[in-house]
């Protein structure tokens, strides 16, 4: 159980990193952000923040059950 807790986490790191582009360089992430919208740079933000508090949470209930076991 608590492999599947951390794979989840990772996994939701994972969302945030690629919803924040953070696995792509840098020239082509400056022309993105030119191009985009403002309501669609918001919905990425909240994607991002609801997906690494999620991640927190799964890694924190990993801990929990780990120390239980």
């Amino acid at each position: 159980m608590v492999q599947w807790l951390i794979y989840a986490g990772f996994a939701c790191l994972a969302v945030s990193g690629f919803a924040l582009r953070g696995f792509s360089g840098v020239d082509r992430e400056q022309g993105q952000y030119r191009t985009e919208e403002p309501q669609d740079r918001q919905l990425k933000q909240k994607l991002v923040n609801w997906s690494a508090l999620l991640a927190v949470v799964f890694f924190l209930l990993a801990g929990l059950a780990a120390w239980l076991m």
